[in-house]
C-alpha cells in the first residue's frame, strides 16, 4: 500500500505587495506536490492586495489584520497551519512547479529536518523590466552553524522545513524588522537540527525596483546583525561551545560589517574590528595574500586604505575607458 503523502503548508506573508502576490499564490497552487495548502497573511495592505488575494476563493486560507510586521504574520500563518512540512514566501517571490516535490522526497531520503537549494535573485527595474542575476549556488555545508555565524544566507523561498523544527524555536523573533531569516535559521542551527543541501534551483528571489523594509536603514540592519550575533555568541558562550571556530565565523561578521563602514564611519568601523580582534586573530584569512600582508604590517586601517585606493583607481580606468 503505498504511503499517504503529507499535507506541506505555505505561508505567505504579505504587506502591499498587489504587484506581486498573485504570481506568489499561483506559484504555490501550480505546485506539483500534493497536497498542499496556502495560508495568506495580510498585514494590514493599504494597496490592492487583499483585493487580489480574495480572487482566489476557497484554494486558499486567508486573514487581515493590522499591520504588525512580516514576522508576526508568518508566525500566525504558522498557527493556523497543520502541514508535517511547512514552506515560508515571501509575497514577491515565487516557487517553480517541482520545488515542494524535490524537497519532501529530499527531506524524507536524508532523514533531515530541514532542505535547502540554490535559488536565483530576479532584478526589476523602475521601469518594469526584468532580468535575472546569476544563480546563488548554496553548496553543501559540513558545519552549517559556522557558515551562518559567517553570513551566509539563504532566502525562505530556497528552504522547507518539518513543523517540529519550527515549534522547537519558538516561531520568527517579532522583535527584528530584518535579516529575520538569517536570525531564524542561527537559532535552529544552535538546537542543532539536521540541515540537508539539494542541488538545483527551484525558486526565484525577487528584488523589487522599491527600497524594501530590510534595505530601507542600513545602519538599523546592522544594529540587527550585531544583537543577533551577539545573542549567538551567549548561547554558544553558555552552553560551552563557543569554540575557536565558531569565534572565527562570528570575528568575520563582524569584519564584513566594519569594512562597510570605513569611509562613512570610521569610529564605528574601529569598534567592529574591535568586535573581531576580541574574538580571533584570524578574521582575515579569507583576504587576499597582499591585503594579509599589508594588515599583518601596517594595521588594518591601511589595508583597508590601499584597498579604498585601488577601488578609485579602477572606477576612474573604467570611466575614462567609457568615455
Amino acid at each position: 500500500k503505498a504511503e499517504m503523502a503529507q499535507l506541506v503548508s505555505i505561508i505567505i506573508p504579505c504587506f502591499n505587495a498587489e504587484r506581486w502576490i498573485g504570481e506568489a499564490i499561483h506559484s504555490c497552487l501550480d505546485q506539483t506536490y500534493q497536497p498542499i495548502e496556502v495560508i495568506v497573511i495580510d498585514d494590514g495592505s493599504t494597496d490592492r492586495s487583499l483585493e487580489v488575494i480574495k480572487t482566489f476563493g476557497d484554494k486558499i486560507r486567508w486573514e487581515t489584520g493590522p499591520n504588525r510586521g512580516g514576522n508576526a504574520a508568518r508566525n500566525r500563518g504558522f498557527a493556523l497551519s497543520s502541514g508535517e512540512y511547512v514552506q515560508f514566501l515571501d509575497a514577491d517571490d515565487y516557487l517553480l512547479p517541482e520545488k515542494i516535490a524535490r524537497q519532501v522526497a529530499c527531506l524524507k531520503d536524508a532523514g533531515a529536518d530541514l532542505v535547502y537549494e540554490d535559488w536565483q535573485r530576479m532584478q526589476e527595474n523602475s521601469d518594469g523590466t526584468k532580468f535575472f542575476l546569476p544563480m546563488d549556488v548554496s553548496g553543501h555545508h559540513g558545519d552549517i552553524l559556522k557558515e551562518l555565524l559567517a553570513g551566509w544566507a539563504t532566502p525562505p523561498c530556497a528552504l522547507v522545513f518539518k513543523r517540529a523544527v519550527i515549534q522547537n524555536v519558538g516561531g520568527w523573533n517579532e522583535k527584528l524588522s530584518s535579516a529575520q531569516d538569517w536570525e531564524l535559521n542561527i537559532r535552529i542551527a544552535l538546537a542543532g537540527a539536521n540541515y540537508t543541501y539539494l542541488p538545483g534551483c527551484n525558486s526565484v528571489y525577487r528584488r523589487p525596483a522599491r527600497e524594501t523594509v530590510s534595505t530601507r536603514d542600513s545602519s538599523k540592519m546592522h544594529d540587527n546583525i550585531i544583537s543577533i550575533l551577539k545573542d549567538a555568541e551567549r548561547r554558544l558562550g553558555a552552553s560551552d561551545r563557543l569554540t575557536a571556530t565558531y569565534r572565527q565565523a562570528l570575528a568575520l561578521s563582524y569584519f564584513k560589517i566594519a569594512r562597510s563602514y570605513y569611509e562613512k564611519d570610521r569610529p564605528f568601523f574601529n569598534k567592529m574590528i574591535g568586535e573581531a580582534r576580541r574574538l580571533s586573530d584570524s578574521f582575515t584569512a579569507k583576504q587576499p595574500r597582499s591585503y594579509r600582508i599589508v594588515a599583518s604590517v601596517l594595521g588594518i586601517n591601511a589595508a583597508e586604505f590601499i584597498t579604498l585606493l585601488r577601488r578609485r583607481v579602477k572606477l576612474l580606468k573604467c570611466l575614462h575607458h567609457g568615455s
